[in-house]
């Protein structure tokens, strides 16, 4: 995982991604969509799963530090590793399930940082989605991205929870990032894909620790209307008489009317035998067996959600992307409710990617696909201009304000680079030492002594800790920053 700068200038971001169970590499230009490409494995190295992107091969090397982008016309391009993320695993309960993830950080962070919690699309989605990750991360914000309950290493059953529960779920997450010491708790989002887009909102409405929303491709109609447009399509795709399936999407919407008056099983039971009888229902539905307790039951609790009324609720920044095309989610609906729900909440910004289907890939040279230039782009804009991303952090440029923060910094990494520490050639501990001998140059031969004695305190101690997770150390950081608050920058070291 991590972003890789070709010798073209093209950059790409990414890593692992689960897609319907299956284990795959997502890499993309996020910056203009240059390049790109969802991978599947192939001996030593990964093809493209689909026609998205323009390659053939890719292959990695010098552990994963370098990438060779083989084109169609035989010219390998050279990638060499420009982000690597820091990391680590994390675990937390909804109930009596045990949810499992990793959290991620920006390199060099500067804690405590913004955060994003990323939302699961459908079938059994885990914490690794590719260039996500990636993409927040380089835009300096801190990424959690856990398991789906029943899915990885997390506990319970997706397939026998409703959206209610998996809205819990996601809460539980939102709740777990805000209590770590380094993360900044007022500037906590939430980034919803797909099918977690029929819950996320209902997350931001009732979880005042959440301060953004950004929904990609979400429904903003229920999941009655939602989901019978999702077969509408489904059937046409299959050639299909349309009046049966006409006949489909009636019965279907009935079925979702029980369900939201919470009516008994019987009678949905019943509208199902008098359905069946009919001609087209075995075209449409199949050998549909009577409708069960359960799944009635979690209908029922899906039923209850309005993402567009919740959204017209929230105080809060919300960012939503539609696809024109979508054949999951009704354009013409979801864009009417959203119209609507502006007029009571003015922070609710509607993109919609013209000529875009639900994956917005779009068509390319060579009958190839890219991703659409009008959603990283946007979202990067659209959480700088809100203040959710800090301006880069100026470690070495001392300043009134900051210098001993700066000035804790710098010893820490100079310790680093003097204890031979595992992240030596990462950008800011291999630069540190040519600005010190830069500045060593100007001070006098006593200066120098004590600046030297200085970095050796910081290679035997702090420069052995992690900056970011280690908590002894935080509270030192978080001391310097309060004592520079006070005006009495005299702090002990861990």
């Amino acid at each position: 995982m991590g972003a890789y700068l070709f010798d073209d200038g093209i950059r790409v971001s990414g890593g692992r991604f689960d897609e319907s169970g299956s284990q795959m590499l997502l890499y993309t230009d996020t910056a203009t969509s240059r390049r790109g490409s969802t991978l599947k494995p192939d001996g030593d190295g990964y093809v493209p799963a689909f026609n998205f992107g323009d390659v053939e091969r890719v292959t990695f090397s010098d552990g994963d530090n370098r990438m060779q982008w083989q084109m169609p016309s035989g010219e390998v391009r050279e990638a060499r590793r420009v982000m690597r993320p820091q990391f680590r695993d994390v675990q937390f309960d909804n109930g009596d399930v045990t949810l499992r993830g990793t959290l991620y950080l920006p390199p060099d962070a500067v804690t405590p940082v913004p955060a994003v919690v990323l939302a699961h699309g459908s079938g059994p989605a885990t914490r690794h989605l590719g260039t996500w990750t990636t993409f927040f991360l380089e835009q300096g914000l801190a990424v959690l991205s856990y398991d789906k309950r029943g899915a990885g290493e997390s506990t319970g059953d997706w397939q026998a929870s409703s959206y209610l529960e998996l809205a819990a779920d996601l809460s539980r997450a939102v709740d777990h990032i805000r209590k770590l010491p380094m993360i900044d708790a007022d500037r906590v989002g939430i980034h919803s894909s797909s099918q977690s887009g029929w819950y996320g909102p209902h997350v931001a409405r009732n979880n005042p620790g959440v301060a953004f929303l950004i929904q990609r491709v979400g429904p903003a109609v229920n999941i009655g209307i939602g989901t019978a447009h999702e077969i509408r399509e489904e059937w046409r795709a299959e050639g299909l008489p349309e009046e049966h399936i006409q006949a489909g999407v009636e019965f279907w919407l009935e079925l979702h009317r029980l369900a939201a008056e919470e009516a008994a099983l019987t009678q949905a039971n019943t509208l199902f035998d008098d359905a069946k009888k009919e001609p087209w229902f075995a075209q449409t539905f199949g050998e549909w067996k009577p409708i069960e307790s359960a799944w009635w039951q979690r209908l029922v609790a899906n039923m209850q959600l309005e993402p567009a009324e919740d959204v017209a609720q929230l105080d809060i920044p919300v960012l939503w992307f539609l696809a024109e095309k979508d054949q999951n989610v009704p354009y013409a609906a979801s864009h009417a409710a959203l119209q609507k729900a502006k007029d009571a909440n003015t922070q609710l910004e509607l993109i919609t990617v013209q000529d875009s289907p639900h994956s917005f890939l779009l068509p390319a040279a060579n009958d190839k696909l890219r991703y659409t230039r009008n959603y990283w782009p946007v979202m990067s804009a659209w959480l700088r201009d809100r203040g959710f991303v800090d301006a880069p952090p100026q470690i070495f440029r001392f300043t009134t304000d900051r210098f001993w923060l700066n000035l804790h910094h710098f010893l820490y990494v100079l310790g680093r680079a003097q204890a031979g520490m595992p992240d030596i050639d990462r950008r800011a501990v291999a630069q540190a030492p040519g600005d010190e001998e830069q500045g060593l140059a100007e001070l006098s031969p006593e200066e120098q002594a004590l600046w030297r004695e200085a970095v050796a305190i910081y290679a035997e101690g702090p420069s052995q800790l992690d900056m970011v997770f280690d908590e002894k150390l935080l509270k030192t950081t978080h001391g310097v920053k309060d004592a520079v608050a006070a005006g009495n920058p005299t702090v002990r070291s861990p």
